[in-house]
């Protein structure tokens, strides 16, 4: 489990692409969990929590093509 102490999205991405599953924190935000080489965002989330999660796949999208 890796714990950010600020929210920044490009090595978050950097983590999730190379770990591919697994669970991090972003102090302040909340818990978030990955599958695959993206964030999950599940329907009991928050919705700042859902707009990371948005935010953190579509870099992970862009950076693949």
């Amino acid at each position: 489990m890796r714990h950010f102490k600020f929210y920044s999205p490009v090595h978050i991405a950097k983590h999730v692409r190379a770990f591919f599953s697994g669970v991090f924190t972003i102090q302040g935000i909340g818990t978030f969990r990955f599958e695959f080489g993206r964030v999950i965002v599940e329907k009991s989330q928050e919705l700042t929590l859902k707009q990371v999660a948005r935010e953190i796949n579509a870099l992970l999208q862009a950076q693949k093509q």
